[in-house]
């Protein structure tokens, strides 16, 4: 049957890409890639978990303009290119692409069985001969055409992946396996690169970033920086400046990972809630001590879940956790000076000094990782347990404040407690299997020096009270530490491109590269919910109105997002469909380095954006 209704499409099709042309517009590149065949909807690709791409070529070198752009969508353990010459064994669920470069030639024996087996796409980057291409073009499940070249491949690569739409027509009489007028047109799923004007945006004005980032290098704001802008799913600025390191040798690049802070509870702790809710395993009205039982018949207790999100439940700003952990009898009271006086000789912010040479409880820390002290706290620094169990007596018996708005990283600490006792797992493996895999994103993750070496991660502070150590891959933020890297408040690490994949998918109501992560009506009531007398919505600051809060005064009422406390920020803007993202690692190597802030980088930037639309 499957078959019959093929060689009915092709007495209906004939092919030929001989009078496409590259062009330069969105519109135009779109048109320039014909799809005439897309058995099942299978383009865009919609990616599993686990899921990988072969792409067999008849010229691999040839070939390399394609596999460069699908690498810029797929990481690279999932994307593998080999040449036809000798035909592979593929796993069931491989996807196979078969690129074709020379359309004159018969494709090597093996191939059209191996269309036939895979889910397969055909390409033709040249006129296809019917002599040699009927059975492959019966057994491909889509079939797709350009023109020779580099942004040919580029715009396939780019329609392939949902980064624009299919929209091309064939416009040659000449008769060959498909006809003139052939074209079948798909849907955007992912974010692309695209030029400024091809948003609307005046480029030239956009180009005014780099000196405000530049600014911030010269003037000592940060050793380096990440900033992209985003516009109607399609990213027209993504640059790296400076350096990853405090003593400016290591140039930093696009790739390069930074210690988000806390746009990890927006990023990474509210996606996860917003999900969590959609499945009914909690509701923004449950006390928090239906699902933390040791909170039961505490002061804690009747907190809701929305407070939590809105920093309105009467959490302290911040518990100083890590005093616990520290041998009283090794120093001489108090631990902490706030003003420079003899007998503190460490700086561990603007104003406050501490004491040195204090010991650590062996029963909590250890210089030796062991099954016991398995949690990292930093190099050469290993955690037992107790430590977490000590937090949670903090937490606890912590006092509470009723009544107002006071922003505390203790909130995103419970929320991590409800997450992880709702799901049974590890928040890091929530975000990981619920979040980061099914939007294909490797570089944007908890515990990076799992994943990746120091070299790619940017510098962080000079911790010289605590750790003893530059930190490079340790989260900044000591409770996210204590907890082994992986907190609610804190610990994701990422790259500005990683960031803007989970800020489109919440632009998109939900939904990215065909997936379904969150719904849409869930995503509108965490991000528009205003309740006094909290500025944020639930679990996003927002634009405050009055020159109040974090964006610039130009962002529209709608706009969402968070800052982190290394130096970052993302904001949503759903008004005009913007997406912005700085990141920078303005902690290296002082961590009360206050110069980003003073020069106002972050919102200058982001006005910049609005002076570039018409």
């Amino acid at each position: 049957m499957r078959k019959s209704y093929i060689l009915l499409i092709l007495l209906l099709l004939a092919a030929s890409s001989g009078t496409l042309h590259a062009q330069s517009t969105l519109t135009e590149r779109s048109q320039s890639v014909v799809l005439v065949k897309n058995m099942e909807d299978l383009i865009p690709f919609t990616l599993g978990p686990t899921e990988r791409i072969s792409l067999l070529s008849d010229d691999v070198r040839a070939s390399e303009p394609l596999k460069r752009r699908l690498g810029y969508y797929l990481a690279a353990d999932r994307l593998t290119v080999r040449s036809m010459a000798k035909v592979p064994s593929l796993s069931a669920d491989e996807l196979l692409i078969v690129a074709i470069h020379h359309g004159d030639r018969p494709l090597p024996e093996g191939v059209d069985s191996l269309l036939s087996k895979q889910r397969s796409v055909l390409l033709f980057m040249d006129r296809p001969s019917d002599d040699h291409y009927t059975d492959a073009v019966i057994a491909a499940d889509a079939i797709a055409l350009s023109y020779k070249g580099e942004s040919g491949m580029t715009a396939l690569a780019d329609a392939l992946m949902g980064g624009i739409p299919f929209g091309g027509t064939l416009l040659d009489d000449r008769a060959t396996l498909f006809p003139n007028g052939a074209g079948l047109t798909t849907s955007k799923t992912r974010l692309a690169p695209a030029l400024p004007e091809d948003v609307d945006l005046d480029g030239r004005i956009l180009s005014r970033i780099d000196r405000i980032a530049e600014e911030g290098l010269r003037s000592g704001a940060y050793p380096g920086c990440q900033v992209l802008v985003a516009k109607d799913g399609y990213v027209v600025y993504s640059k790296a400046f400076g350096y990853k390191d405090a003593r400016r040798k290591e140039r930093n690049s696009t790739e390069t990972l930074y210690d988000l802070a806390s746009m990890t509870k927006a990023l990474a702790t509210v996606p996860l809630v917003m999900m969590a809710d959609d499945e009914r395993r909690l509701r923004l009205s449950d006390r928090i001590d239906k699902h933390i039982d040791y909170l039961r018949w505490s002061n804690k207790g009747d907190v809701r879940i929305s407070q939590l999100l809105q920093h309105s439940g009467g959490m302290p700003a911040v518990i100083r956790f890590y005093q616990e952990m520290i041998d009283e009898s090794s120093y001489e009271p108090p631990l902490i000076a706030f003003r420079r006086t003899a007998g503190y000789p460490t700086q561990m912010d603007r104003n406050a000094w501490a004491r040195s040479g204090f010991r650590y409880k062996s029963s909590m820390v250890s210089r030796d990782s062991t099954a016991v002290y398995s949690q990292r706290f930093c190099k050469g620094l290993y955690l037992s347990p107790e430590v977490r169990e000590m937090m949670r007596r903090e937490m606890k018996e912590c006092n509470r404040r009723t009544g107002g708005y006071r922003y505390s990283d203790i909130d995103f600490l419970l929320l991590q407690e409800v997450l992880e006792r709702s799901y049974r797992q590890g928040l890091d493996t929530l975000f990981s299997e619920r979040v980061a895999t099914p939007l294909c994103l490797t570089r944007l993750c908890y515990r990076p020096l799992q994943y990746f070496d120091p070299k790619e991660i940017a510098e962080g502070q000079r911790d010289n009270f605590l750790r003893h150590q530059t930190l490079r891959g340790d989260v900044d933020d000591e409770a996210a530490a204590m907890l082994g890297g992986v907190s609610g408040n804190a610990g994701l690490f990422g790259n500005a491109e990683s960031c803007a994949v989970v800020c489109q998918m919440l632009l998109d109501g939900g939904r990215y590269g065909g997936q379904a992560l969150i719904d849409a009506e869930t995503i509108r009531h965490y991000t528009e919910y205003r309740h006094r007398p909290s500025p944020y919505a639930l679990g996003f600051d927002r634009q405050r109105g009055g020159g109040r809060g974090n964006t610039c005064e130009e962002a529209p009422m709608s706009t969402y997002g968070h800052t982190g406390f290394t130096g970052t920020c993302f904001w949503i803007d759903p008004t005009n469909q913007i997406v912005y993202i700085f990141l920078s690692n303005r902690v290296a190597p002082q961590r009360w380095n206050r110069k980003l802030s003073s020069l106002n980088i972050r919102t200058r930037i982001q006005s910049v954006i609005y002076d570039a639309l018409p």
